[in-house]
């Protein structure tokens, strides 16, 4: 934690936390329910509401307004960047998905593309995950749904081409093709079973990918991934270096950067 004057005054965490830039500023949610937007002019960082409900506060900008993952990592608020201090907790511009038909444990993370947000799930059951589409407008329920039989949850994801790439449970690479998620070819992960990587079925942002692990360099996807294993020993995945990978078509996953 950043202590000098003018930071936010409660602890940011990269399993609970997220920030966001907006123009010339950006936005913080620390992880005590706390928003902070930076003041470029003053260079200190201000105090907005506190009204989140716990959990883990994933950030994106989608039609002039901020979405953030609240209430226990089941539901989505929003507020204007211009009035940080009211959060709208209900109604239009939020999204529930708790105690619903889809068997969700927690938002992982969430995706602005050009028309409406991605949102990316976890599923402590096993028993299968869901994606949502939402315009960001329409109160509490998503615009689509689409069940991945085979994960029990999105790690991390990146939008390419205004198309979500994510990386689930099983270290298997898909995209969205327009209509559902397919399995990118040679997109697997040089591991048998991601499951027992570090934190795999963790409800907060300490699994071995975080969210934001992802990212799009010269047209190509990197991902950055810890390799230790969920047991006292620390074991790794000897065959999966901890480090950067970038994926191609052509050749699958490379490990180019410890």
């Amino acid at each position: 934690k950043d202590s000098s004057t003018g930071t936010p005054n409660n602890v940011c965490s990269s399993d609970v936390s997220d920030m966001v830039g907006y123009g010339k500023t950006f936005f913080v949610v620390t992880s005590a329910d706390d928003v902070y937007r930076y003041n470029a002019s003053s260079g200190q960082f201000n105090d907005g509401a506190n009204a989140l409900g716990g959990g883990v506060h994933m950030l994106c900008v989608y039609g002039q307004r901020f979405y953030v993952t609240a209430s226990s990592s089941q539901k989505i608020y929003s507020f204007a960047p211009a009035d940080y201090n009211s959060i709208t907790t209900s109604s239009s511009y939020t999204l529930d998905i708790a105690n619903k038909a889809w068997n969700v444990t927690s938002i992982t993370h969430i995706r602005d593309v050009s028309d409406g947000i991605w949102v990316f799930t976890l599923n402590q059951s096993e028993a299968g995950c869901w994606v949502f589409k939402w315009d960001g407008v329409t109160a509490n329920d998503p615009n689509s749904a689409y069940f991945l039989p085979d994960s029990f949850g999105v790690m991390s994801s990146v939008i390419k081409g205004d198309y979500p790439w994510i990386l689930d449970s099983n270290g298997q690479l898909l995209y969205f093709n327009g209509g559902t998620f397919v399995n990118a070819p040679n997109g697997k992960l040089p591991i048998d079973n991601p499951k027992y990587l570090k934190n795999s079925l963790s409800a907060v942002n300490d699994r071995w990918i975080h969210p934001n692990g992802m990212t799009v360099v010269n047209g190509k996807i990197r991902a950055s991934i810890n390799n230790e294993y969920e047991d006292n020993g620390a074991t790794i995945e000897e065959r999966l270096p901890s480090g950067v990978w970038e994926y191609s078509p052509e050749n699958g996953w490379s490990h180019i950067i410890p």
